[in-house]
């Protein structure tokens, strides 16, 4: 590709008057359609236009666009199109302008939506949107001329921060959805280097971007205590922020990105390493809520790994309180052969072994059959033999009635 821009745009069949339109910065042209006036005002290289039948048999703007770029030296492509009525026509759309725009030279565009008729402003939105996902063109900007083709002036309204708007939604729902901090991180690098490459440097997006993918790594890797000192410092962060420190519509997602980081961050403000990490019954239940989202997002691998840990911890608490150095090696190595002892003594025995006991054995088993299937699928438990257990570990976090027992079990052996 030659890095060419292009222009998508339509027109109707209305009798369009001269109009004047106008750009923000002042800069204006005058034309009877947008096409016309846009290719005045944009470097743009191709133009395709979007038409339904009735455009080409019932009036002469296609000639006219023709006629205008080929002053300009502009290659222009039309590409008739139904009117979108409904799903099969919104398909027909898409296929047909991605067809065109797969074996041209463009790879930017530019999205004109002043003369679409309705639907189509949808129809034509969407279809940007998808070309840019699929990375066939990136997707610059989204214009729209207020009363185009009119008479007197026609502001030309940037509407590009539409398509941010999306995917920072689609970004926060990855978050719930799936569990991941992804989506967000590839926004903010990709805005980072943006700037980086217009030869600018951007301190809160640079700082941004360490603190999500610090909250990123360890959440997609399993690792709990990092999670929770990460999402705490990205919140941190976050909150110094207000909306002028961005450009476009991210500051309006600022909150809501901080309340679901919120949901996993530590609350021991002095904390700086999980080594000074205290063990708190509000430290247990940061981690449950880290347990639920591996569970709801079907990563059943780390949830079992991290439901063991917190079982390991939630025992250490019982037994000792928070005093004890519950990070430790020797002293979780020391817990985890008290409770296989225990269970080994209780199976020798034949006796029913306290439930928590129980629970710990399945989580171990579930854990060791992971490890040694090398996390093939076909050899690891489903999730319907795994979510009890570690719903019923979740569930029984703040019983004591289910832990004493277990403490005084392996006490007495």
């Amino acid at each position: 590709m030659s890095g060419d821009q292009g222009l998508l745009t339509t027109v109707g069949t209305s009798d369009y008057e001269s109009t004047t339109f106008e750009f923000t910065d002042g800069t204006r042209a005058e034309a009877h359609i947008s096409p016309i006036a846009l290719i005045h005002l944009l470097d743009i290289r191709s133009v395709y236009i979007a038409h339904t039948s009735a455009v080409r048999t019932e009036t002469n703007y296609l000639d006219e666009i023709q006629a205008a770029c080929t002053e300009h030296d502009i290659n222009v492509t039309c590409i008739e199109i139904p009117l979108a009525e409904g799903q099969s026509e919104v398909d027909q759309i898409l296929d047909r302008v991605e067809r065109y725009l797969i074996q041209s030279s463009v790879d930017s565009l530019v999205l004109d939506m002043s003369h679409a008729f309705r639907s189509l402003q949808f129809a034509f939105y969407t279809t940007a949107t998808h070309l840019d996902a699929i990375e066939t063109v990136s997707l610059d900007a989204i214009y729209y001329a207020r009363d185009a083709g009119h008479g007197g002036v026609a502001p030309v309204v940037d509407l590009t921060y539409l398509a941010t708007l999306m995917e920072w939604q689609h970004a926060l729902r990855s978050i719930n959805n799936e569990g991941t901090l992804g989506p967000i991180q590839e926004i903010v690098a990709t805005k980072k280097d943006e700037i980086y490459r217009a030869g600018e440097r951007d301190a809160t997006l640079l700082k941004l971007d360490k603190a999500l993918s610090s909250v990123a790594f360890s959440l997609d890797a399993g690792l709990p205590l990092e999670t929770g000192i990460a999402a705490r410092d990205a919140c941190e962060f976050l909150s110094s922020l207000d909306e002028s420190d961005f450009i476009g519509p991210e500051g309006a997602f600022i909150a809501p990105l901080r309340e679901r980081l919120e949901r996993f961050a530590v609350r021991q403000p002095d904390v700086r390493k999980k080594a000074e990490l205290q063990l708190t019954i509000e430290e247990l239940h940061r981690q449950r809520r880290l347990v639920k989202l591996y569970l709801n997002t079907r990563r059943e691998w780390i949830a079992i790994e991290c439901a063991r840990e917190l079982f390991l911890s939630r025992y250490i608490y019982e037994q000792h309180g928070g005093e004890v150095a519950w990070l430790n090696k020797n002293v979780r190595h020391g817990s985890r052969e008290a409770l296989t002892k225990t269970a080994t003594q209780y199976r020798s025995r034949a006796n029913s072994p306290p439930l928590a006991l129980s629970v710990w054995e399945r989580l171990s088993q579930f854990r060791n059959t992971y490890a040694h299937a090398g996390f093939q699928i076909d050899s690891t438990p489903s999730r319907q033999k795994l979510q009890p257990t570690i719903q019923m570990v979740c569930d029984r976090l703040p019983d004591e009635t289910f832990w004493r027992p277990l403490c005084t079990a392996a006490q007495d052996n």
